[in-house]
């Protein structure tokens, strides 16, 4: 009976050891929009553990690199009661973005890869402005028709509203670059009610600007 208890507390102690797997998370950052590699992403690993027990909901950095002149970037990380990964890209002109998965998804050869898509910036400077004002019931109200993402850095999805007789205003925002984009406005002036559009393309990395006079 003793010695069925020693060699059972054993099977115990060794079926609790951490597992010691190295695994590999790895893959390449494309632009869609560019049709290109890119090069000098900031790409950051996080990992969400359950050790001893308990759970624990938040993600742990576990490392960061930069992703090279084909777009590749590769982590290995011991694989230590972890549940689930996160990877977070970053670079500059370029929106930020992030991906999750859990563990179970890792192939059996613990090599984790996968080709993950950033999108480029660019600015749309929209110009408003009463040029030829009638009263203070003048209004116009402009949108960007075939936009619809929402993120902090984003451009407006709703409409801008201005009215009186003295507008002159001008909203900068980001969106997709290398895009084409719908502005749409419609105006009230004197009873009368008019509907427009300009169509714009915004070119990645770069101001385009439009000029809206009523």
């Amino acid at each position: 009976m003793k010695f069925f208890t020693i060699i059972s507390l054993f099977l115990l102690m060794v079926s609790c050891k951490p597992d010691k797997r190295i695994i590999t998370i790895s893959g390449s950052i494309y632009d869609p929009n560019l049709e290109q590699f890119i090069e000098d992403v900031e790409v950051t690993v996080y990992t969400q553990s359950s050790e001893a027990g308990t759970f624990n909901y938040s993600f742990t950095k576990a490392g960061s690199t930069n992703s090279d002149k084909l777009g590749n970037f590769s982590f290995q990380i011991p694989f230590e009661y972890t549940l689930a990964y996160r990877l977070e890209f970053n670079k500059e002109n370029y929106f930020s973005d992030s991906y999750e998965f859990q563990s179970e998804v890792i192939p059996a050869d613990n090599i984790y890869n996968k080709e993950y898509y950033l999108l480029p910036q660019a600015t749309i400077n929209i110009h408003v402005i009463n040029e030829y004002p009638y009263d203070e019931n003048d209004l116009i109200k402009v949108r960007i028709i075939d936009w619809q993402e929402q993120c902090e850095e984003c451009c407006f999805t709703g409409l801008l509203e201005f009215a009186g007789t003295s507008i002159d205003e001008t909203k900068d925002c980001k969106l997709f670059g290398e895009k084409e984009y719908t502005v749409e406005y419609i105006t009230w002036k004197n009873g009368n009610q008019n509907a427009s559009h300009k169509i714009v393309y915004c070119p990645a990395f770069e101001v385009s600007n439009v000029e809206i006079s009523f």
